[in-house]
Parts: structure tokens; C-alpha cells; sequence
């Protein structure tokens, strides 16, 4: 992991900075343990490839550019049912090989908890474009989507639409077409509860229903679902044989792994194309547990993700008010080629000057990462944000600065989880406190994002992380 903190210092309120840490309520704080929210599997992948199947009536071409896709753009509703955490992975199969297949542009769109979709005559939501988006498979092949567990309608086994598409320039290269399916049994846990349970038996099972049943292969379509907290999270790994080329423009992910506002803290991003040309930079806000987090942006509303174009050589900034109670999480920002950006925090305390810190974008790295730390007369805190589908162990192993290794603790972070904790409380390793050394932070592979802070009484102080 290459630098993620440039060395900047404030003055800090402590309570508030504490508060910054815990979440004020939010358990943000830990002391070792598992973070609550489950993650979902994903089915082993063979170089086969999935069934095209038909696009069905209500397909629309909206170009809505989204992950949460429980919004409805039109007047701002969010749609009810059982959240449903989705990610598709899309393989290029070639004969017997296959390859992720970055930069391809994925649609989805399905009915609501009542069986209807958006935008369709036949249901009077002409206008209407709830449960419709599309997102672009970033360089492990996938793409994640917020919605809701769908409804049913008579006739058809409760399913998604699904269509993958490669571009050069503005010229498609190659579409396929296809639907996704629940496994019943669970399909009739979740239909139990409202909004589902206010209608009637669907009459039209996986067993019956003539789309699923008139492809062969088609159990390549039913989805990997897990129980998570709130709802359910979906995986599947699809494979196509497109052509491809050079459409999709390249966009690398980066993470500030603290995201606060409100409580006398506010965050902004910043950024900048550098390019002769627009380029258009999305960035989603995540909740400590997983979840899409709200962010009322200045100027813009509150968006759990905002997508918007840069012209050349121009710029945006995403800023967040201190005012108001304390909410946080981490933001994910996708950046094509030539846009770059860095984050602020700022703090603000009556009867003084506001205070900022710089906080550079960092990629998500597999590699261990490091940690100088000095908690003789001051504390460490690190922000860790695990990007991923799956949940992940972090191990924090301390040395002292005589080499001798003081102890080892591990949280467990659910998938797109955040935890943010001081060092020296993390089970395992309270023989932080009053020494100086260094901190390890790895996984078993899996990629993380770490943010380093240290503060005295009235310091705060970034931390650079680099490659153990």
C-alpha cells in the first residue's frame, strides 16, 4: 500500500475527537470482535458460460448510472422491501479460458415488492425509474448493486434482468441478455414479512416458470444468497463472450476510510481532471456496518452516491456541513483516467478558528501495511474500510521500537464494513500504551484500506501507511 497519509496536524476539541473515533453512539469505537453484519459468498467460477434469455417487455434504456437503484429519481422515494446487496462478476470465457472482463456496463433493472416496474405504461408508472441502473465492472470484473429483494407477478418466478454491454466510443460491441433467480425457499422466508405479505401465493415457481425452464443451464442464473443483518446480499459470477475494446473508460477505486459530518466535523472530497477531455468521477458513501450511507452534500442533497461530470480540466468538490448530529462511515470514489482528488477533514469549534487535516485517496492493497506509532504521550487510531464483497479478518500485530513484538488482536469486518479504533484498545494489544514502535495490519488477501491518525491533547495528526 503506497502512502495513504500526508503529515498534517490540527488543533483538536478531545471530546469531539473522541467522538470523532466512536461514533457517538455508534459503536464505532471497539475493543476487538466481529462487526455484526455478515458477509455473502460467491459460487465457484468454471469457464462456462451463462444462458442468454429474453429481455422480456419491460426493458428501458434510462442511463441511470447508480448503484442504489431503491431511489426513484423522479421525486426522490425510496422504495420499500427487503434490502438485497448485489454483485455480479462478469467473466470474458473464451473456449476453455477466461479472463474478469473490466469496463463492461451492467444493467439491471426488476419489479417492485407489488410486481410492478418503473416506467412502464401497462403499470401507470410512465416517469417513474425505481429499480432501474447500471454500473461499470471495475478491474475484478464486478459490480454491486443497493435494491430490494423483488416481488412477484403472475406467471414468471421472481427474477432480475440483466444485460452486460461492451463499448468503443460511443459504438456498442457486444450485448448479452439475461435474468437472475432466487432460490424459493428463501423466496418464501422473505415473503412472510411487508411489504410482501399484504398480497396473495404467487402461482409460478423456479420449477415452472417457461423462461427458466426453457434454457438450458439456467441454474447458472440462480443467485448465491446470504442472510445479512438487515436483509439478504446476492452473488453470482457470470460468464459472456463479447468483444471488447476500448468503450469503458478505465476508472481506478480509491477509499477515504473515515467519512464524518455533523458534531463539529465535516468532510469534503475535492477533485480535478487533468485530461484534455470531460471524464465523469462517481463516488458512493458507505455506512460503518455495510450499507449505503446518506450524505447531504452542500448544494446538491443528500445522495448515498454521486456521479458527475468533470470538463476539461475542470474541477468539484463534494462538501458535508459540521452541524447537526455526528454521522460517519467511508466513501469509494471511481476516477477515470487523468482525474485525481484528495479528502478534508475539518473541525469547528466555537470561540476559534476552523481546523482542516489533508487526507490523500488511497487504493485498496493486498500487501500488509505499516504504521508508525507513538503512544508514549499521544494515541493512535486507525480508520480500515474493507472494500470487498466478503468479509474479511484484519490482524494488527504491534512491535516496540526495540524490535520486541508486543501482541496481536483481529476484528472481523463484514463486507464494505468500516471499523475505526485506537490501537492500543484493540484486544491483544494494550501493551501499546506508553511505547513507541510500529503496527502491522494485514489480511489473508484480501484488500483493505487503512487511514493512520494520532492525537495528544490538543494535536491531530495524519499518519502515513506504506507497504509493510
Amino acid at each position: 500500500m503506497k502512502k495513504i497519509e500526508s503529515n498534517v496536524s490540527m488543533a483538536v476539541d478531545r471530546r469531539q475527537l473522541f467522538q470523532f473515533l466512536s461514533g457517538a453512539g455508534a459503536a464505532l469505537l471497539v475493543t476487538g470482535g466481529t462487526i455484526p453484519t455478515p458477509a455473502f459468498g460467491q459460487s465457484a467460477f468454471s469457464c462456462v458460460l451463462n444462458p442468454e434469455m429474453t429481455e422480456g417487455p419491460y426493458w428501458v434504456d434510462e442511463k441511470l448510472n447508480r448503484s442504489d437503484i431503491r431511489i426513484d429519481p423522479s421525486d426522490g422515494s425510496v422504495k420499500p422491501g427487503m434490502p438485497l446487496a448485489l454483485t455480479i462478476n462478469v467473466y470474458l470465457v473464451n473456449g476453455s479460458s477466461c479472463a474478469l472482463l473490466p469496463n463492461a456496463y451492467v444493467d439491471i433493472w426488476h419489479c417492485d415488492a407489488g410486481g410492478l416496474y418503473s416506467d412502464v405504461q401497462a403499470n401507470s408508472t410512465v416517469g417513474k425509474k425505481f429499480l432501474r441502473g447500471y454500473q461499470v465492472t471495475n478491474s475484478n470484473g464486478a459490480v454491486q448493486f443497493t435494491t430490494i429483494y423483488p416481488g412477484w407477478y403472475s406467471g414468471r418466478a421472481v427474477h432480475i434482468h440483466m444485460r452486460i454491454r461492451t463499448y468503443s466510443g460511443t459504438q456498442t460491441l457486444g450485448q448479452f441478455t439475461s435474468q437472475l433467480f432466487f432460490d424459493d425457499s428463501i423466496t418464501d422466508q422473505v415473503y412472510t414479512v411487508s411489504p410482501y405479505n399484504t398480497r396473495g401465493t404467487r402461482n409460478t415457481l423456479n420449477s415452472n416458470d417457461s423462461i427458466y425452464n426453457g434454457s438450458s443451464n439456467s441454474s447458472r442464473g440462480l443467485l448465491t444468497l446470504t442472510q445479512t443483518t438487515d436483509g439478504w446480499a446476492g452473488a453470482i459470477n457470470v460468464g459472456v463472450n463479447l468483444a471488447v475494446g476500448d468503450a469503458a473508460v478505465s476508472t481506478t477505486t480509491y477509499s477515504l476510510p473515515q467519512f464524518a459530518y455533523g458534531g463539529g466535523w465535516a468532510t469534503s472530497l475535492y477533485l480535478a481532471n487533468t485530461s484534455d477531455s470531460a471524464a465523469t468521477a462517481t463516488v458512493r458513501f458507505v455506512g460503518d456496518g455495510g450499507a449505503a450511507l446518506s450524505v447531504p452534500i452542500v448544494g446538491v442533497g443528500s445522495r448515498s452516491e454521486w456521479s458527475g461530470e468533470l470538463p476539461a480540466l475542470g474541477t468539484a468538490a463534494l462538501e458535508t456541513e459540521s452541524t447537526g448530529d455526528l454521522a460517519q462511515g467511508w466513501a469509494e470514489a471511481a476516477l477515470p483516467s487523468g482525474v485525481v482528488g484528495y479528502g478534508i477533514f475539518r473541525q469547528s469549534v466555537d470561540g476559534r478558528a476552523d481546523q482542516e487535516a489533508l487526507v490523500p485517496l488511497a487504493e485498496a492493497s493486498t500487501n500488509p501495511a505499516t504504521v508508525v506509532y507513538d503512544d508514549i504521550s499521544l494515541t493512535t487510531a486507525l480508520a480500515v474500510a474493507n472494500p470487498s464483497t466478503a468479509s474479511v479478518d484484519v490482524t494488527f500485530t504491534a512491535y516496540r521500537n526495540d524490535g520486541a513484538q508486543i501482541g496481536t488482536g483481529t476484528i472481523t469486518l463484514a463486507a464494505r464494513a468500516k471499523v475505526a479504533v485506537t490501537l492500543r484498545s484493540v484486544s491483544g494489544l494494550s501493551g501499546v500504551a506508553g511505547t513507541r514502535g510500529w503496527v502491522k495490519i494485514s489480511t489473508q488477501g484480501t484488500a483493505i484500506s487503512v487511514l493512520g491518525l494520532r492525537f495528544g491533547a490538543q494535536a491531530f495528526t495524519s499518519i502515513p501507511a506504506a507497504s509493510a
